[in-house]
């Protein structure tokens, strides 16, 4: 009868022994490792309305930062993106949005997912250039992210007839 007791015992103990290294962070902690290779699709990188030579207004991406963690089985990318966003003729009343997309490319580059999301822009009559910076998207894959490659452009708009990729 002590046995069943004290085998019970260490069981209890075990179980809670292993939820506390848990909720500790113990049994898995979060690691950085190697992010998978990020880029700017370079003729997405750039909308402008108007005549290339004279334009509206223009909205482009600047610049990427990316911190990488894995988990056990799973790594969480955190990707920042800096936008830029410049009207050169302030009196013209202009789409203040812009959207973009984020894919995910496999090795044979393969889309094997992609999201959109839009990005409000405020110019104010002082100064025609607003810059705003999306601090982090989050984008989970497998452990072994690093063959995929992550591709950030801007969509031309579907109501501006005079936008124009470059």
């Amino acid at each position: 009868m002590l046995q069943n007791h004290t085998k019970t015992a260490l069981l209890l103990l075990a179980i809670l022994g292993l939820a506390g290294c848990q909720s500790l962070g113990l049994s898995d902690p979060e690691k950085k490792v190697a992010c998978p290779n990020y880029l700017i699709l370079k003729n997405a990188a750039e909308i402008t309305s108007g005549e290339p030579e004279n334009p509206v207004w223009q909205v482009s991406i600047d610049r990427l930062a990316a911190e990488c963690i894995a988990q056990g089985d799973q790594m969480t990318m955190r990707l920042g993106m800096k936008f830029l966003a410049e009207r050169h003729k302030p009196g013209i009343n202009i789409p203040n949005d812009a959207r973009y997309f984020i894919a995910i490319l496999d090795q044979d580059e393969n889309i094997i997912g992609k999201e959109s999301d839009s990005l409000s822009f405020e110019f104010k009559s002082e100064n025609p250039i607003y810059s705003a910076t999306i601090e982090q998207r989050e984008i989970s894959f497998a452990a072994s992210g690093t063959d995929y490659t992550i591709y950030v452009g801007l969509e031309k708009p579907a109501n501006q007839n005079k936008a124009v990729n470059q």
